[in-house]
């Protein structure tokens, strides 16, 4: 079983990771020939490859992996759903968060309990 403090650990990590990502996008954007003139960021094939693939990376498995994450934490801290997350385009994929809050908070009966209650709510304020 590992710790709630690992869970903390791994929701900076990925901030940390989207940051990262988000300079190298940036940089991608603003490259420069040799001389120091700006060259067109975005028009050759390579760069806009390489920026499509890290950008979706980051928008697509990042951010859900860290949106699990958080409300994986705000379970296991005993929040509400509605408290984290005030407004939602998409319901959350659930079952991967209880996999998460049972692999960071052991898997007892009582937490078992306690996701039924908490999963409801959310259904309801989703």
């Amino acid at each position: 079983m590992l710790s709630p403090i690992e869970l903390k650990i791994k929701a900076k990590s990925l901030a940390a990771e989207a940051r990262i990502i988000r300079n190298l996008e940036r940089r991608l954007k603003r490259r420069v020939t040799e001389g120091g003139k700006p060259r067109p960021g975005l028009t050759d094939d390579r760069t806009f490859s390489a920026f499509q693939k890290i950008r979706f990376h980051r928008i697509l498995d990042v951010r859900t992996e860290a949106r699990v994450t958080n409300l994986a934490r705000a379970f296991l801290k005993g929040h509400a759903y509605a408290r984290v997350e005030h407004f939602a385009h998409a319901y959350p994929p659930m079952d991967r968060v209880k996999k998460m809050a049972e692999r960071y908070g052991g898997g007892s009966n009582s937490l078992a309990v306690a996701w039924k209650a908490w999963e409801d709510t959310a259904a309801q304020a989703a």
